[in-house]
């Protein structure tokens, strides 16, 4: 029986504040071949999503406009998920038939003092969901709060809801090791309270790095790769104001599991919800990642008051949930005293609650009972390797397919650029390619299995023009070069890189 295929649809801006859709997308990947569709993808999240086995389709803007040029006939999927309103905008300018299950990391409500006064884009982050959310056929979302909340927002909304929580796969991780200790040379008898994370001013870091100044035997570790100006910032800071207590990292991670090292040698764990939209912030307790990675490694959490914190994080026995950061000080030095009960406390609440094997049967269920049924034929109708080569160009996909129809395609330069290139078109599933290059060297060879030829072998003559991909550094000198013989810029060649 042939694995499931999956569409999930996201955008960049909420994928840098919700780990949920790495965190989703990583795990039915494991039971179900998985396509990525994003806009705006910042390079940072699309060689994570890379690194995965699934393929990545990356669209450089969000605009209706921009968008509803890529449109595909039909639907190639068993199940579609999209992400928040971005996501849900993206799969229907894509797939206009699409009715896709809808996965709400975020709420959004017109009437939030937040998006009264943001800006347009934020503003139009409501609209979309509402427009749109008729189209969906079910919901997933991260707590009962949460989901009542989201009827009270969408009181039409009569559509089945799925209770899923962040969360990650595997057995918790108890072990505790000397890694921070020995990496970041921290002395022996600190105990270590990490924040895991790059670092936003809302996370409030400078407080909680004067208040630790004074709690015994406990000092602050903080994850971030330098070059992100309030890290940089907050690096000063403890210049300034010598704090001996507060030790960085300068690591950014790409792959779920890289900070397990880091984990394992801390002994608590930090988040702190501050942003500007209450909303999210006050519901935010079954939805963050740092929580789920500090409760699976036995690591007890400081965290805010609200009463969602309090129910996942005080009423399990699992941290401590404080008001204000003056009281940081009591907080830690309770964890201190019941570091053993409240270790064990935070293993238990993540076998309990967010480990992905509890709810993966649910889940595949909730997907196969809520996606309309599609039918081999329609499968057939979407062109997605063209759908992945146009959004790797940026070209319109009609207009691409109108060019490349029935030609030849070749990727001039067969170096590391070329390499890259004919990586991701056979990754996507594009294999009708070949190669060209003046380097003699490299003529008559192979990569990627595909032939290399001379220029001149395949330029000559007056015939059916084939379709360039130049994938060389001498990209300007070979686009005059192509001009000069009646080849017109995207119709007939395209630079990968301008």
């Amino acid at each position: 029986m042939d694995s499931p295929r999956i569409a999930v649809f996201c955008d960049n801006r909420s994928l840098r504040y919700h780990p949920a859709h790495l965190s989703f997308t990583h795990l039915v990947a494991a039971q179900s071949d998985v396509d990525v569709y994003m806009t705006r993808g910042r390079d940072d999240y699309t060689r994570t999503y890379r690194l995965y086995p699934f393929r990545h389709f990356d669209f450089r803007n969000d605009s209706y406009d921009y968008l509803s040029r890529f449109s595909v006939e039909g639907i190639p999927y068993d199940h579609m998920v999209a992400f928040d309103p971005f996501g849900l905008k993206l799969c229907k300018c894509l797939f206009p038939d699409a009715q896709p299950i809808y996965y709400s990391c975020e709420l959004y409500n017109l009437d939030d003092p937040f998006y009264i006064a943001a800006g347009h884009e934020s503003r139009e982050l409501p609209w979309i969901e509402s427009q749109l959310l008729p189209d969906t056929t079910g919901l997933i979302i991260q707590s009962e709060t949460r989901a009542r909340i989201f009827r009270e927002v969408h009181p039409e909304y009569d559509r089945s809801v799925f209770i899923l929580p962040l969360v990650h796969a595997g057995e918790g991780q108890k072990k505790r090791t000397p890694y921070c200790h020995q990496r970041y040379k921290i002395p022996e008898d600190f105990r270590i309270l990490v924040h895991l994370g790059l670092p936003y001013k809302s996370d409030k870091l400078d407080e909680i790095m004067l208040q630790i100044q004074g709690v015994k035997d406990w000092c602050l570790l903080i994850h971030g790769e330098r070059g992100m100006a309030y890290r940089d910032e907050l690096e000063s800071l403890v210049i300034t104001n010598g704090y001996e207590r507060v030790f960085f990292t300068n690591e950014f991670f790409d792959e779920l599991g890289e900070a397990d090292d880091i984990l394992a040698g801390a002994d608590a764990g930090y988040a702190w919800l501050n942003g500007q939209n209450m909303i999210n912030r006050e519901t935010a307790g079954f939805s963050s990642g740092r929580i789920v990675n500090y409760l699976k490694h036995g690591l007890p959490v400081l965290t805010n008051g609200y009463p969602d914190f309090r129910e996942a994080i005080e009423q399990p026995g699992c941290g401590e949930c404080i008001d204000q950061h003056t009281e940081i000080p009591a907080a830690l030095n309770r964890i201190g005293s019941n570091l053993e009960v409240m270790s064990q406390a935070a293993l238990d609440e993540y076998e309990k609650r967010y480990r992905f094997e509890h709810y993966r049967d649910d889940l595949y269920a909730f997907l196969q009972n809520h996606s309309p049924a599609v039918s081999k034929d329609q499968r057939v109708h979407a062109p997605l390797e063209r759908l992945a080569l146009s959004s790797l160009l940026g070209r319109p996909l009609k207009a691409l397919m109108s060019d490349i129809e029935g030609r030849e395609i070749f990727l001039w330069g067969a170096g590391l650029a070329g390499e890259m290139m004919g990586e991701l078109l056979l990754r996507y599933g594009f294999t009708d390619f070949a190669y060209l290059d003046s380097d003699q060297g490299k003529v008559g060879k192979q990569l990627h299995d595909r032939p290399i030829f001379h220029p001149d072998e395949k330029l000559r003559g007056s015939g059916n023009k084939p379709f360039i991909l130049i994938t060389s550094v001498a990209r300007h000198v070979i686009g005059h070069l192509l001009k000069q013989k009646g080849f017109k810029v995207e119709h007939d060649f395209h630079f990968l890189y301008p």
